[in-house]
């Protein structure tokens, strides 16, 4: 079965390396990313296979904070205009993958500057790599 993932995890999720986060979730996340490379991404509109273990995900939306379903469904709408793809799509994560490399730049100004999760991705290896190539 398709890791089902909404915009911004199509991006976000090259950059996990299995630190930063708790450790249930952490695998569950490890288990998704398992489960696109083998066998393609369902690109989602909404809640996916990441939401699903998150524990602000309450009635299907995002509780993390005041605003914040609107802020992410405006980053997932952002992601998938600069990956090209749409919802209910089937992509392969390694095309996936390829083109986040084009667009990093982009989404780096965009959205990693704020982002309260951007320590653990300047942990990764490639999220290293890809700050040192130009846009």
């Amino acid at each position: 079965m398709k890791s089902r993932l909404r915009g911004h995890h199509l991006v976000c999720l090259r950059f996990f390396h299995g630190q930063g986060f708790p450790w249930a979730y952490g695998q569950n996340l490890r288990a998704v990313v398992s489960r696109a490379s083998t066998e393609g991404v369902l690109v989602v509109e909404g809640a996916d296979d990441v939401c699903e273990r998150c524990p602000s995900l309450k009635e299907g939306l995002c509780a993390h904070g005041p605003g914040w379903e609107e802020e992410i469904r405006a980053m997932d709408h952002a992601a998938m205009d600069l990956l090209g793809v749409r919802p209910w799509e089937e992509c392969s994560w390694d095309s996936l993958g390829l083109t986040v490399q084009r667009i990093f730049h982009r989404w780096e100004i965009q959205f990693c500057f704020s982002c309260q999760w951007r320590s653990a991705c300047e942990e990764e290896e490639g999220y290293r790599g890809l700050l040192g190539r130009e846009g």
